[in-house]
């Protein structure tokens, strides 16, 4: 699996089942995925998540 499908993967369960617990499991799996970026793409790399948690967030809310 990429990095960026198993973060992602992690992020959207922690979410979706309003998970606190799993913060540190989150938190390795993005550091996994910036360490798996070249220098110049973990800026970008960062703002993709950050949208995509956005994005599921919103939807985890309204869902409920």
């Amino acid at each position: 699996m990429a990095a960026i499908d198993k973060c992602l993967a992690v992020l959207r369960t922690s979410i979706t089942q309003d998970q606190t617990n799993g913060i540190g499991i989150a938190e390795q799996a993005i550091n996994d995925y910036v360490a798996s970026l070249e220098v110049s793409m973990k800026r970008p790399g960062l703002e993709d998540v950050r949208l995509v948690v956005q994005t599921y967030r919103k939807h985890a809310t309204s869902a409920s």
